[in-house]
């Protein structure tokens, strides 16, 4: 389970070598009660969302 937040004041991308402003992050389920975000910019958030589609498409087939 994974959801997309959106974060202010903004925090620098955490991909290597962008130096990009994250507006949003991505916050996913660790444990019942325990979450983790990743702050992204935009071109990153939309290549991390298209992968856990693909994932979650590939585990139901």
């Amino acid at each position: 389970m994974f959801r997309e937040i959106t974060i202010h004041p903004p925090l620098p991308c955490v991909y290597h070598d962008c130096d990009g402003q994250a507006t949003v992050a991505i916050a996913y389920e660790v444990s019942e009660h325990e979450w983790r975000m990743v702050p992204t910019c935009e071109r990153h958030t939309v290549s991390i969302l298209q992968r856990k589609k693909e994932l979650s498409d590939a585990t139901r087939q």
